[in-house]
């Protein structure tokens, strides 16, 4: 068998005018020994696949608050089916109550230390992985995926969605737990596994087989929620149990919980339609421990919501890229939309920093300062989306 041909890294340098955080990616496309990449055209950096794939990174480096370069990993091996994503392990963190070993995620380790231990065991922060035959049957390229602006065929999925999705398990909504069971067997865990828990009687499955409800605990999700996220924990059999324990939602079909229709939910992805990050989206990345940009509608800088931001957006309307000050609602271009938030917010005044920084346990705090901890482990899961 020939060997899987590799393409060199491509540099992505994703400018963010006027603000000091410029999160930036490097992509490594591997193919197989078919040629499955290549014969389609795909390792071609001005191939709509690879343009929407950049595309959603600049969703993601609109929202997460860093000048580091996270390497991204895309083959058409790494999961069976559809498409997946996924990340190496970065630091050791802690002991947790169950004895547990937890780890970083990578992404988060490089962010925060400006290197990850496990990218060097594995070859990249994140690892994105897509199945070219469903892809090509199922999704839609976007033929201006910066602009997001062309109409979604109504029997096609948004491949830039499902992208951007992926991405979000890749920066750290993947976990240990073992499928079947939803146990965690091994001797480690990582961030995400950490903060999440079932209710009942405190097992995934009862003892009449049935299924717990199963959370995501943190203090930004609860904020915005109003109580701990909800998250997908379905029996076999029903159609969303491939999505078990590292998506949002319950997806039940009696009730909604209002998060069906999030960026990272188990439920369904509607084609037709583009999925977008929402607050509760990004509130599990700022409980993980990422540095997160908060928009607050000063588009001038001044430290307040008023006139001079209207003309701002005036002269911005109709750009397109990652960061443009008058990009309100971080979604990479600046139209109406982003008059509409400058307008919810006029007259508010802006406190000094305009990142959603969490607060970080003792225990971290004293972690960011020390040394490097890293043991030979496997990958985490995520789900196929």
């Amino acid at each position: 068998m020939r060997r899987a041909h590799r393409l060199a890294a491509i540099l992505l340098i994703l400018v963010w005018p006027g603000c000091a955080y410029a999160l930036s990616f490097s992509f490594t496309y591997t193919d197989d020994a078919n040629g499955t990449l290549a014969s389609r055209g795909w390792l071609d950096p001005n191939s709509l696949f690879q343009q929407n794939i950049r595309a959603a990174a600049n969703l993601w480096a609109a929202r997460i608050a860093s000048d580091k370069t996270i390497l991204v990993t895309v083959d058409t091996h790494s999961y069976a089916a559809r498409a997946g994503g996924t990340n190496s392990s970065g630091r050791f963190l802690y002991t947790n109550t169950s004895g547990k070993s937890v780890w970083e995620p990578g992404p988060l380790t490089r962010i925060l230390t400006g290197s990850n231990p496990g990218q060097t065991k594995y070859g990249y922060d994140i690892l994105l992985g897509f199945d070219a035959s469903f892809i090509e049957n199922n999704y839609w390229f976007d033929p201006q995926p910066i602009l997001r602006s062309t109409t979604v065929p109504a029997n096609k999925g948004d491949f830039v969605s499902v992208v951007t999705h992926e991405l979000g398990h890749g920066f750290g909504m993947s976990g240990y737990r073992d499928f079947p069971t939803g146990q965690i067997l091994g001797s480690d865990a990582t961030l995400f596994d950490d903060h999440t828990y079932f209710g009942g009687n405190g097992n995934p499955i009862t003892g009449d087989g049935s299924r717990n409800p199963m959370f995501f605990r943190g203090t930004n999700g609860a904020s915005v929620y109003g109580s701990d996220l909800h998250l997908t924990n379905k029996p076999p059999g029903d159609y969303n149990y491939s999505q078990n324990y590292f998506h949002l939602s319950s997806c039940s079909s009696g009730s909604s919980d209002g998060l069906e229709g999030t960026l990272m939910n188990g439920c369904v992805l509607p084609n037709g339609t583009r999925m977008e990050i929402t607050p509760y989206d990004i509130a599990v990345f700022a409980d993980l421990g990422y540095l997160l940009v908060t928009p607050t509608g000063d588009y001038n800088g001044n430290k307040k919501v008023d006139a001079a931001d209207y003309v701002t957006w005036r002269k911005s309307l109709n750009q397109t890229g990652v960061g443009i000050a008058a990009d309100g609602n971080l979604n990479n271009q600046v139209d109406s939309s982003d008059y509409s938030f400058w307008r919810s917010r006029f007259g508010q005044s802006v406190a000094t920093g305009t990142s959603l920084v969490p607060e970080p346990s003792g225990v971290l705090l004293l972690l960011i300062v020390g040394s490097l901890a890293y043991r030979s482990r496997r990958v985490p899961r995520s789900f196929l989306s």
